[in-house]
């Protein structure tokens, strides 16, 4: 009996190690160094990190803590304001309508209509960028009661928001990027409002982390959150990094100081901008035509990883996919069959193994650059010096 008790402890353990190693980091390609670098910055601080890093042009991501839950505090406020800002931007909602400040609007910490004269009316423009610019919660209040609570958090879930509460106020750094990355979207297609937004936080009176140190004059659309009562400290943006743009979302919770956490967040950022400074793509070229692939060639290390459904098409093959089980399948001379997350490929039926992963980025298989002439009949040439692949048919 003893000896099945400590085998079962055992497998507790290395089920909980398990969980607990996918849920604390989960990285594409491009960011696995960096994954390791926050790691190493985060290893001896007091409290709970978590991170989400989006590149937008690339799609790749780098998560750590990243569906851990944290008291998302006026970090709501940016999905909050998106909900608001569509409902203008379909007419169902007149910015310029007046609401009128209550005693049950009334909240302290952040603000600035905290010290105005119950009775008095802002339109609801104004009241927008109060609450995004001074982070206010009286005019948040006034908002989010106008809106009402459950639409709002309807609305987040329907971003695909995991970690969202109809009566508390939490999320996860992962959420966060995800209603930033709409907002993105939301700026794409209603460039009037989405731009009214955007120009809010980007003139947000609360600079000190992460943009603090990054360089001067670099754009940050940013948004802060601060719950003191968990040692919660938060800052959520899109840095529009000259040629890697990216959305960052920093959270902590159980940290002991104040002062050193923002340290701490504006170190973390200052990494990624200089992370994203180094990032590269490749241009593919395909039987002497350039490919625009919606996800671009990365180049990682000394390889470089390539779109195969672009890829197949060019060479006029037929392609399958899957995305539940994420695997595609590809026919034309020879039968090849891959799937994300594994080193291996089919090819009619026998297995040839890589040394290195096919990754799966923003729903495209991405395969090395070394597996390429074993799936087709062609030749591959890599121009490391002008990052340029070149596929012929053979």
């Amino acid at each position: 009996m003893a000896r099945l008790v400590h085998r079962f402890v055992i497998i507790l353990v290395v089920i909980h190690f398990l969980f607990c190693s996918i849920a604390w980091a989960e990285s594409s390609v491009s960011y696995r160094s960096l994954e390791q670098e926050i790691r190493k910055l985060l290893a001896e601080e007091e409290g709970t990190y978590g991170v989400y890093i989006l590149d937008l042009h690339t799609q790749q991501f780098c998560g750590i803590n990243q569906e851990v839950v944290f008291h998302a505090a006026s970090t709501f406020k940016i999905p909050m304001n998106l909900f608001l800002f569509q409902q203008i931007a379909l007419n169902k909602i007149n910015p310029q309508l007046k609401l009128t400040y209550k005693p049950q609007h009334y909240e302290g910490g952040t603000g600035i209509l905290q010290f105005a004269r119950y009775g008095t009316s802002y339109t609801i423009y104004e009241l927008a960028k109060y609450s995004m610019v001074y982070s206010d919660n009286v005019a948040t209040n006034m908002l989010l009661g106008y809106l009402g609570r459950k639409n709002v958090k309807d609305f987040m879930r329907s971003l695909g928001g995991k970690v969202v509460d109809d009566r508390r106020n939490i999320t996860c750094p992962r959420d966060m990027a995800y209603y930033m990355k709409a907002l993105v979207a939301f700026w794409e297609n209603y460039p009037e409002y989405g731009s009214i937004l955007l120009n809010h936080l980007e003139n947000t009176v609360f600079n000190e982390r992460i943009p603090k140190l990054l360089p001067s004059g670099t754009r940050v659309a940013h948004k802060i959150g601060n719950w003191p009562a968990t040692g919660s400290y938060h800052d959520v943006g899109i840095v529009f990094h000259p040629t890697h743009p990216y959305i960052i979302s920093l959270f902590s919770k159980g940290v002991p100081d104040r002062t050193h956490c923002f340290r701490v967040l504006q170190n973390l950022s200052l990494l990624v901008y200089n992370t994203q400074s180094r990032l590269q793509e490749a241009t593919l070229v395909v039987n002497g035509q350039e490919l625009d692939p919606d996800v671009p060639p990365v180049v990682t290390g000394d390889t470089v990883y390539i779109p195969i459904r672009f890829l197949a098409e060019s060479l006029g093959l037929e392609i399958f996919w899957n995305p539940q089980e994420k695997w595609a399948r590809i026919r034309g001379k020879r039968n090849v069959v891959l799937r994300a997350g594994t080193r291996e490929i089919w090819i009619d039926n026998s297995v040839f193994p890589g040394s290195l992963p096919i990754e799966n980025i923003a729903g495209r298989i991405m395969v090395p650059l070394n597996l390429v002439e074993q799936m087709f009949d062609v030749s591959v040439t890599w121009d490391q010096e002008a990052s340029l692949v070149e596929i012929r048919s053979t």
